[in-house]
């Protein structure tokens, strides 16, 4: 396979299940457009149908002659003979001649003549919106046509072979539901055509080739999306958080992570980086999951490890850590000086690092994040451990990044597939790189791909992570 063959089967593992997965996640939108179609298509045929009556009789063409009715016996006779009768029928003049007999102006209804090929056999059908008017027409007809023919044709006459019935029901009764389910199936057709062009047109980055071609960042790992288990039924509860110490987790999630920390290792070792924010460009990125798994993992690994909530407007990490019941004092009251630096530090023990969290929301936050408190715990802070990684808010919403920025040594800046647009990520890159920080990668984060939808293994190409050059 050519390279450009093989980079557009790896585009296509990431792009088709985003676009996928873009337009699943409006189903709502799509089925509303289908029964919103659906309904008007129902209402607007009963609302303009009219109610159209029809009466058929069989006739057979017949020649007069001076002992009685003749049929013509030769076929090509016989048809051309019909087929000229047939222009009479429907002519103007006999049309005119049916209205007068009614006592109209115009004739309310219409008047259809079949040959049979070849024959002298002729249907008459006429349609009306009453059984009564039809009824009267096609009367008016039998009564009217043979002075007509006798002018033009002379010695033609017809033959009832079959007796019209009096209709009791419309003949064009619409089939409503068929076509209110056809109307909304279409819309729903097309409301998912439009989603996937809008998926596949937004300015996103949505698969690893735009890393180098939107962002050109180095990209530190991709971490899968992780799928939910049957044996978590439908209890969302189970599983909020996504971590690699707790039960159930998936392999390649787990693998990703550590993958993600290889990297890392290998770049902040390069870039002598020990203190790393991890933000992202907007919410709902998936930073603090990032950022928790990879303070798990280097913890796991051997290193000491301080994991701070930098995110003091909204912080979570209480939460994912199930530490409620052991923060005695929140982080923002020790950066207020309420409490001593022992009373916000909690020893968290699987594996062992340290974490400085809180439960409580403080509107200053910006100006504890970047006030001397905080400056000077980081500095004591480096003499006693490997890493310490601070999980900041996303800082295409919040300045308080920038604060944090101040005093730490590197950025990892998390993307979520086909979410932030590529303009507001590449503002972010700048305005970080405008602090000084070393920006040591992206993540990509929640990615759909076929490997991984399929449940088989997903591994990353020889050389995808930059940790694997150790």
């Amino acid at each position: 396979m050519t390279s450009y063959g093989r980079e557009g089967v790896e585009n296509a593992r990431f792009l088709l299940p985003t676009i996928l997965g873009d337009v699943l996640r409006q189903w709502l939108t799509i089925l509303l457009a289908g029964l919103i179609a659906a309904m008007s298509a129902f209402i607007w045929l009963s609302w303009s149908w009219q109610p159209e009556y029809s009466m058929t009789a069989c006739y057979a063409i017949m020649s007069k002659a001076t002992d009685g009715y003749v049929s013509y016996t030769t076929g090509s006779v016989s048809y051309t003979v019909a087929t000229t009768f047939k222009y009479l029928i429907d002519s103007d003049i006999l049309q005119a001649e049916v209205a007068d007999a009614m006592g109209t102006d115009r004739l309310d209804g219409t008047i259809q003549t079949e040959i049979l090929k070849d024959t002298n056999i002729m249907y008459l059908t006429v349609k009306a919106s009453t059984p009564k008017k039809t009824y009267d027409i096609m009367s008016a007809v039998v009564e009217n046509y043979q002075e007509l023919v006798d002018a033009v044709l002379g010695s033609v006459t017809l033959d009832m072979l079959e007796r019209p019935v009096i209709p009791t029901a419309p003949s064009n009764q619409p089939n409503r539901a068929r076509t209110a389910a056809t109307a909304g199936l279409l819309a729903m057709g097309l409301t998912a055509a439009l989603l996937a062009f809008l998926s596949y047109s937004r300015d996103s980055v949505k698969t690893e080739e735009d890393f180098r071609i939107k962002l050109n960042l180095k990209r530190l790992a991709t971490i899968p999306q992780e799928r939910r288990r049957l044996s978590q039924g439908l209890d969302f509860r189970k599983q909020k958080h996504l971590l690699i110490n707790q039960f159930p987790i998936s392999y390649q999630f787990t693998e990703a992570v550590e993958l993600l920390r290889t990297s890392f290792e290998y770049r902040a070792e390069k870039q002598s980086c020990k203190v790393i924010l991890v933000t992202s460009t907007m919410p709902n990125e998936g930073k603090s999951t990032v950022s928790v798994n990879l303070a798990l993992s280097l913890a796991k690994a051997g290193s000491r490890v301080i994991f701070i909530d930098g995110d003091l407007r909204n912080p979570t990490i209480h939460s994912m850590l199930k530490l409620d019941k052991v923060i005695r004092r929140d982080l923002g009251q020790f950066l207020q000086g309420q409490c001593g630096f022992p009373d916000v530090v909690v020893d968290y023990r699987n594996p062992e690092m340290y974490v400085l969290a809180g439960k409580a929301s403080y509107e200053n936050a910006s100006e504890l994040l970047g006030s001397r408190v905080m400056s000077l715990m980081i500095r004591e802070l480096r003499t006693k451990a490997d890493y310490i990684i601070i999980d900041t808010p996303p800082a295409g919403a919040m300045v308080d990044t920038e604060e944090v920025s101040h005093y730490a040594d590197g950025a990892i800046l998390v993307v979520r597939q086909n979410h932030a647009p590529t303009g507001a990520i590449l503002d972010v890159v700048d305005a970080l790189k405008q602090t000084k920080i070393q920006v040591l990668g992206c993540v990509f984060n929640n990615v759909q791909n076929w490997d991984w939808m399929s449940g088989r293994d997903y591994q990353p190409a020889a050389g995808q992570n930059e940790g694997h050059r150790r």
